[in-house]
């Protein structure tokens, strides 16, 4: 093994494992904008339960 083939599968393993970590701190970041989007719905669908919640409020905007 030369020092080429052992520093290659050294880098090889850090930038595997540094790709590993960015893909998990990304799937945490997902998961906590899904529970603050669902928490909005929530909270949307207890103000205006008559209607189904964000469709309701949705069509009392005047956007035009």
């Amino acid at each position: 093994m030369t020092l080429w083939v052992a520093t290659s599968i050294g880098i090889g393993g850090m930038v595997g494992a540094d790709i590993f970590l960015i893909l998990g701190i990304a799937t945490a970041i997902a998961g906590m904008v899904a529970l603050l989007n669902t928490y909005s719905y929530a909270k949307l669908g207890i103000k205006y339960f008559s209607c189904g919640g964000p469709r309701c409020l949705s069509s009392n905007l005047s956007l035009i």
